[in-house]
């Protein structure tokens, strides 16, 4: 496989031992629901409510089904999970709530269905 990536032989330092760095930030830091948002105001915590009411509907039973969400309905929910609900989207004013977030997945040919 190493001829994929690599062209003519690699170097012989490519093959030597290495020593692990351990990481410096925890792996599981602005993951999952261990976090305390009680400090946050009503507003992003009503957003983060409904965001997470949204994921939950946008994941029930389509792990199978790959891209069968509106693509902008994900990227905004990523974004606002990883921005802590209170930064806009690029190119937007405010945080959007998810009822604004109702488009059906695109059809196309490649259906998966």
């Amino acid at each position: 496989m190493r001829t994929a990536f690599v062209k003519g032989t690699p170097s012989a330092d490519n093959f030597k031992p290495w020593t692990h760095v351990k990481n410096q930030v925890p792996l599981d830091q602005g993951v999952g629901g261990n976090e305390d948002h009680s400090k946050d105001s009503r507003k992003v915590q009503d957003l983060r409510a409904a965001w997470l009411k949204k994921k939950a509907e946008i994941f029930a039973s389509k792990l199978t089904k790959p891209d069968s969400e509106d693509p902008d309905t994900v990227n905004h929910l990523n974004w606002y999970m990883s921005t802590g609900f209170t930064r806009p989207y690029p190119g937007e004013k405010t945080v959007r709530p998810p009822s604004e977030f109702n488009n059906p997945a695109p059809a196309g040919e490649d259906s998966d269905d």
